[in-house]
Parts: structure tokens; C-alpha cells; sequence
């Protein structure tokens, strides 16, 4: 599914997002099964300069697929892989 932010920066709509993930997260989703516990993964994009919705979706589902080799029940997006390559260059030359 898809979830549109209309005048939200990617920051805005990934900590929406992540809110989400959470609630989901911590349902009690026993009523449906004693053992089901479901998670969530969402790809966040706000390339507002593309010139189709197919590339804007392309750009979120990209950030999905990141969310999920990274182990799932995560929300990604461009100024989350940009801190994440900064923590990693900072790790390998801390000067």
C-alpha cells in the first residue's frame, strides 16, 4: 500500500511512518493467532523533483527493499542512508 504526506518533508513522513511501525509492532495480534506477531517495513522517498509518480514510487520502494536487508520492521529513506554512510565514513576515518 501506499500513504501519501501531502506538504511533509521526508523527516516528517519517515517519523510518521515509524510511529506506525511501532503501533503495529506492539499490537496484540493474539486474537488472530496465539503466535502471530507482525512488523513492518516502509520505504520512504520525497524526490519531488521526478517527473512520474512511477519513479517517486521506485525511489520509496528502493528505501523498502533497504528496510528489508537490514533485517525488517524498519523505516528508510535518502536522509537516513546519507546519516548511516556518514556514521560509517566517520567510523573508518574519525578525523
Amino acid at each position: 500500500f501506499c500513504i501519501v504526506f501531502l506538504e511533509a518533508d521526508a523527516a516528517i513522513a519517515a517519523r510518521s511512518c515509524d510511529t506506525l511501525r511501532e503501533d503495529i509492532t506492539a499490537h496484540d495480534w493474539g486474537a488472530l493467532h496465539p503466535e502471530l506477531s507482525v512488523t513492518l517495513s516502509i520505504g520512504v522517498s520525497d524526490q519531488a523533483a521526478v517527473d512520474s509518480h512511477e519513479r517517486l514510487l521506485a525511489d520509496a520502494d528502493t528505501h523498502l527493499y533497504r528496510a528489508k536487508h537490514q533485517g525488517r520492521n524498519r523505516v528508510c529513506w535518502a536522509g537516513d542512508a546519507a546519516h548511516e554512510l556518514l556514521q560509517r565514513v566517520s567510523a573508518v576515518d574519525p578525523s
